[in-house]
């Protein structure tokens, strides 16, 4: 139940904070990869920090929940989530570059530890800065070092 909790607390706020919006009759622009680079380092999250309410729709098979998270992250400190259903709080993350730290009230459990729980879920290491940069919208890769893949060489 824990993983469980865990898995449908942060995949619920990693899909909220990449939702995009797409504005009728917009067209989309050429550019090249540089100019997209360039553009996204222009435009870098500033803020310190962010306090949001994120809602989101759980679905196991005939069962349909509503999940509403709060979400406080304190930029290169800590993030910080808090989990309720029908009004009533179920779990709480804390999120430091250090550690990770998690109690789900239903079951009265608890985890505290390293990055290797949510790395083992997502499959790929995961560390403070990435999860960071995914809830504010931030490349999880330094885009200069790493340049984006040539699509006419694909």
């Amino acid at each position: 139940m824990l993983k469980k909790t865990v898995h449908i607390l942060f995949i619920s706020a990693l899909l909220i904070s990449c939702k995009t919006k797409i504005v009728e009759g917009s067209t989309a622009v050429a550019m090249s990869s540089k100019n997209i680079v360039k553009n996204h380092y222009e435009h870098e999250f500033d803020k310190k920090t962010i306090n949001a309410r994120l809602k989101a729709v759980y679905t196991e098979s005939d069962n349909l929940q509503t999940v509403t998270i709060k979400l406080r992250l304190e930029k290169d400190k800590t993030i910080w989530m808090s989990g309720t259903m029908l009004g009533i709080p179920f779990a709480k993350i804390i999120i430091t570059p250090t550690n990770v730290q998690f109690y789900e009230k239903l079951n009265k459990t608890f985890f505290v530890g390293d990055f290797t729980l949510l790395s083992d879920f997502l499959g790929t290491d995961v560390n403070f800065e990435i999860l960071q940069n995914l809830l504010i919208g931030q490349s999880i890769l330094d885009l200069n070092k790493n340049p984006p893949l040539n699509p006419t060489l694909i």
